[in-house]
C-alpha cells in the first residue's frame, strides 16, 4: 500500500503487512544519484544518524537508500499513524541533511 502524509506528499511511504510486522518504507534516492567519491562518507554519516533518528532506521534496498520503521501487527491505528508521520518527516529531514552527497 502507498500512503502520502499531508504536507509531506513528496515522500510517499510504502506499507507491507506480514504475519509478524507492519513495515513502512520511504525511498530516499538511488545509488546513482550519489557523488561516487562521497559514497563511503555518506554511508558513515548515515550510520551515525541512525541512533538519534526517532522511530526509523536506514536501509539499502537493491540500489535505493531508504528510511524504514517497523511495528507489531498488534499496533493500534494511532501508533501506525504516528509512525507514518514520523517516517515522512524523517525522510524530508534526511534528504536535507544529506544534500552534499546527492547530485
Amino acid at each position: 500500500m502507498r500512503v502520502e502524509v499531508s504536507d509531506l506528499e513528496e515522500m510517499p511511504i510504502f506499507i507491507t503487512v506480514t504475519e509478524t510486522q507492519v513495515l513502512c518504507i520511504s525511498y530516499l534516492f538511488n545509488k546513482q544519484e550519489i557523488f561516487s567519491e562521497k559514497e563511503a562518507q555518506l554511508n558513515q554519516y548515515m550510520l551515525e544518524l541512525n541512533v538519534p533518528m526517532p522511530l526509523s532506521a536506514f536501509a539499502l534496498i537493491d540500489d535505493y537508500y531508504a528510511v524504514f520503521g517497523a511495528l507489531s501487527c498488534g499496533s493500534t491505528l494511532d501508533s501506525i499513524c504516528d509512525e507514518l508521520v514520523t517516517l515522512a518527516s524523517n525522510s524530508i529531514d534526511t534528504l536535507q541533511a544529506l544534500e552534499e552527497f546527492i547530485r
